[in-house]
């Protein structure tokens, strides 16, 4: 069962004792940043592994030079 509470926009489920907004444009805005932020991760996870893949490439190449150097 929802109820209203004082707070304008704002309903109660008394079953599980939620709040829950119920004005569209907040909710909207709400998920838009919710989006955002998840979006920011994944773009932080990507660029993190990226580096990751980087450095691994560069470790390879220093290991060759040094291989190089010692035959010579």
């Amino acid at each position: 069962m929802l109820i209203k509470t004082f707070v304008p926009n704002i309903i109660r489920d008394t079953n599980s004792m939620a709040l829950h907004n119920i004005d569209p444009k907040e909710r909207a805005e709400y998920y838009a940043k919710t989006k955002q932020i998840t979006d920011q991760k994944k773009e932080i996870n990507r660029l993190d592994s990226k580096i990751m893949d980087i450095n691994n490439e560069l470790k390879e190449i220093k290991d060759l030079l040094n291989k190089l150097v010692q035959i010579k």
